[in-house]
């Protein structure tokens, strides 16, 4: 099914020109310049990210240039991604298979769909995130991309796309909660900042 996934991904695509321009610029809401941005951060709050966080997400700067070029360095194509292709969101009637909850899907790198794919299904099944099983499952998605790259050059840029997949899901969030209202979007506090505490987590561990 996941290969499936994959090839499906493949049949949308657009171009990743401008994704590092605009991931870097001051109008990505990472780099703090918008207020919906801040409140979602929490800075200093429960649930949020501490100042000393903060203060890392945006000494990155730099480095989520980098990691950008990195991304387009084998030039995939842009798709559409899902960011939630779990089996919460995959219906079966024992024909065809219907994969529903498109509400936070985005025009973005085709690997940014795995984070929501692989750690849910690891966590559900009690799975290391980064075991065997799960990088079957991997493997099975870069499959239909070997036309464009490949394994090893695939397997690179994957990892990258790992991490900043989950920068991904924090602005997927924060577009989702910032027409809400504090009482709407409250039990979702940890939402974005909890994508970036675990993106920062990802680049720390990345640097041992």
């Amino acid at each position: 099914m996941t290969e499936l996934f994959s090839a499906m991904i493949l049949m949308t695509p657009t171009t990743l020109r401008g994704l590092k321009r605009a991931i870097v610029s001051d109008g990505n809401p990472i780099w703090g310049k918008r207020a919906d941005w801040k409140i979602s951060l929490r800075i200093g709050l429960e649930l949020g990210l501490t100042p000393e966080e903060h203060r890392a997400l945006l000494d990155l700067r730099p480095r989520f240039a980098d990691l950008c070029a990195d991304l387009d360095s084998i030039g995939l194509p842009a798709t559409l991604t899902h960011e939630e292709f779990h089996e919460n969101n995959v219906l079966f009637d024992g024909r065809r298979y219907v994969i529903t909850d498109w509400s936070d899907c985005s025009v973005a790198h085709p690997f940014f769909s795995m984070i929501g794919t692989l750690r849910p299904t690891a966590y559900w099944l009690k799975l290391e995130e980064f075991g065997a099983e799960m990088m079957r499952m991997r493997d099975a998605y870069l499959e239909p991309w070997t036309k464009f790259a490949t394994r090893q050059e695939l397997l690179s840029v994957f990892n990258v796309a790992y991490r900043l997949g989950m920068a991904n899901r924090a602005l997927s969030w924060n577009e989702a909660l910032r027409s809400l209202t504090e009482e709407q979007i409250e039990p979702y506090n940890d939402s974005v900042p909890g994508w970036l505490q675990d993106f920062l987590q990802a680049e720390k561990a990345q640097k041992k």
